[in-house]
């Protein structure tokens, strides 16, 4: 009986974990289908909290794309509505010989 009552919590709180990674790795495939294979942006910081995926992109100008596309995305891959906030900052490379 005491290994049912410990067996059940551990059961759903590892479902719980292997879902937050899917829909990790799931948000991070949509951003970087998103930013295109030629793109010099990267994801710098990813996170899913509540009911919003929040991403943090480092690269040059000219910027990241539309979000819009990329909100919509997201919902299909993790197949429920969540809030996408994007912060992008602006990389600046100097090469002296």
């Amino acid at each position: 009986m005491v290994a049912i009552i410990i067996t059940i919590p551990l059961a759903i709180t590892g479902q719980t974990i292997v879902q937050e990674s899917n829909n990790l790795r799931n948000a991070s495939h949509a951003v970087s289908v998103w930013l295109g294979e030629a793109s010099l942006m990267h994801i710098n910081e990813l996170s899913i909290e509540d009911e919003e995926v929040r991403v943090q992109l480092i690269g040059p100008q000219p910027g990241p794309p539309s979000s819009l596309t990329l909100s919509q995305t997201i919902i299909v891959e993790i197949g429920r509505p969540l809030t996408t906030q994007i912060a992008w900052i602006e990389e600046h490379r100097e090469i002296t010989r």
